[in-house]
């Protein structure tokens, strides 16, 4: 049985990889308006390589303070699974622990435990 998929999750459509940005009618807008029925989705898979581009972002971390005049100084996003939920779990050690195989998963877990976090693709 295929997963529902939500709002935000990342999938893949053959070995194109995006985020849902609407799911309406059996289909699902994908980034750039892209429209593919959901029957045709799958879950990407934790470290098959669809997964390179994906970051871990936290609204809870705080921006740099900036001079007035001088522009934020651009951020080093590091890929999803060498990143830190706090400063205490690290996502490939909730990866292992809970034998996540696919990025929706973990997605899942974030939005109930860690909803400050979220896993977005590296623009």
């Amino acid at each position: 049985m295929k997963k529902k998929f939500v709002i935000g999750d990342i999938v893949q459509d053959g070995t194109f990889v995006s985020t849902i940005k609407k799911i309406e009618n059996g289909y699902a807008v994908l980034g750039m308006n892209y429209e593919v029925p959901l029957e045709r989705l799958n879950s990407v898979k934790i470290g098959s390589g669809k997964d390179n581009g994906i970051v871990l972002e936290c609204e809870n971390l705080r921006a740099p303070i900036v001079s007035p005049g001088k522009s934020a100084p651009k951020r080093n996003l590091k890929p999803y699974l060498e990143n830190w939920v706090d400063n205490i779990t690290s996502i490939s050690s909730i990866v292992e622990s809970k034998g996540f195989k696919y990025v929706d998963e973990l997605q899942d877990w974030l939005r109930e435990n860690a909803p400050d976090c979220y896993l977005r693709l590296r623009i």
